[in-house]
Order: structure tokens, then sequence, then C-alpha cells
């Protein structure tokens, strides 16, 4: 079933920004992940799009704010295609489900730099 594309843009001098987060059974880690960058980079919205999962990476994921999607074809390339083609965004950060290693300063500290749209 196609889904109708996201706009994150909004009316005003920020630049929209969508953080795309590409799972499959990443239950243990993607909360963190999803509220690492809700914190830390401000105004931001996170995209976490279920490549397959057998857990509860989905549920995880809507409890920590993300937009939830599910892609059902099996694939890394697959997944990240179709958030590209849905997700309109002015700036994009792609991130790993699983990546829990970066404090959600470091996160906000690599995006500072982030133009306005003035």
């Amino acid at each position: 079933m196609e889904q109708a594309a996201i706009s994150t843009s909004v009316d005003n001098a920020e630049p929209s920004v969508a953080v795309l987060v590409p799972c499959r059974d990443e239950e243990a880690t993607v909360a963190d992940v999803v509220s690492g960058f809700l914190a830390s980079l401000s105004g931001c919205v996170v995209y976490v799009y279920d490549n397959g999962s057998v857990d509860a990476t989905a549920a995880r994921a809507t409890e920590a704010g993300a937009v939830v999607r599910t892609e059902e074809v099996p694939g890394k390339g697959g997944v990240v295609r179709r958030m590209f083609a849905e997700v309109d965004a002015d700036i994009y950060v792609m991130a790993d489900g699983s990546e829990i290693r970066m404090s959600a300063e470091d996160r906000g500290g690599k995006c500072q730099e982030i133009p306005s749209r003035s």
C-alpha cells in the first residue's frame, strides 16, 4: 500500500530537518536514538521506517515520539529509497536505529551549522 509523502516544511525562517532511521529489530535501542535526536536537534522530525521487525521496534519508536512507517520489502536499499521518496525536508540526517554511542550533545553539535532560510 502506497503511503502519501510527508512534508516537514513549515512557514518560518528555519529549514525543516528530517532524521531518517531505517530499522529492523532495534527494539532495545531505537527509543534512545529517537529521543536523543528530538532532545538535541531542535525542531527536527524523526522518521523510523520499520523494515520487517519481529520485535517491538515500531512501538518503542512511536512511544519515543517518532513518525513510524513500515516497509515490508526486506533490504536497506529499498527502505532508504522509500524514505527519501516519501519525506520532504530541507535537510536530511540519516542515522542507524542501533546507534547509541553518540550522546545527545554530540548529535546536536554535529548539526549546529544548519543555516536559516533568511
